[in-house]
């Protein structure tokens, strides 16, 4: 079944980082500073697990010493949740998140500001502890930054991360529009298609086109 409602905590652990071809490591390590990008998991109950491309930055197990580019999904608009009747944050431990997080998660969605504010408190966590995040562009819909070799070893980093803007980050990662727009749902279309199918245009629908066949996500796998 597609419907895997407790997979969040497995696959964050899982999903590893995974640098960018064009990465030159030598100059990230003469730096001392981590570029990296963070595939983003989208997970809802009712939906299969998603690594995406694009999206939200989740928090992965991190090898001192690999490299990759980090970025982070800005949503255009508030986010609605995927599926209105699963709670997108269910299961997880909300106790190390701050007030001012859990109240813009309060609702189950995510806005443009929300986003943002989100993000500047991480920013701001992480320069009380001594740590920049080097410059940080707005590509699109997404920030990129990097982050310091050091801030990962020692743990701020990650206790920044989920004090400010790890519960936005999910989310917004779990809402409809992210998940549509995902490259696994992408894949899921392709697999429908290889089997004469028409996908749909949601997530939720593809995934019930795929629980139709018969289909699990693996069965889509390349």
């Amino acid at each position: 079944m597609l419907d895997e409602s407790e997979l969040p905590q497995r696959l964050r652990r899982a999903v590893a980082d995974e640098p960018p071809l064009d990465l030159e490591l030598s100059a990230v390590l003469a730096s001392g500073r981590r570029v990296r990008r963070r595939r983003r998991l989208a997970v809802t109950a009712g939906a299969a697990a998603a690594v995406a491309a694009v999206g939200a930055v989740a928090v992965p197990a991190v090898v001192a010493g690999d490299a990759g580019t980090r970025t982070t999904a800005v949503p255009p608009a508030a986010a609605p949740p995927a599926r209105p009747d699963v709670d997108p944050l269910r299961g997880v431990d909300l106790s190390g998140a701050s007030a001012a997080q859990r109240a813009e998660v309060a609702d189950r969605t995510v806005t443009r500001d929300e986003f943002r504010a989100a993000f500047l408190r991480y920013r701001a966590c992480m320069g009380a502890a001594g740590y920049d995040l080097g410059p940080v562009e707005l590509t699109g819909d997404r920030f990129d930054y990097s982050v310091p070799d050091a801030a990962v070893r020692d743990g701020t980093d990650e206790e920044c991360y989920r004090r400010e803007h790890y519960l936005v980050d999910l989310v917004w990662q779990t809402s409809g529009a992210v998940l549509d727009a995902s490259g696994t749902t992408e894949l899921l279309r392709a697999c429908l298609r290889e089997r004469g199918i028409e996908p749909a245009a949601s997530r939720g629908e593809v995934d019930a086109q795929l629980r139709a066949q018969g289909l699990e996500l693996p069965d889509c796998l390349p």
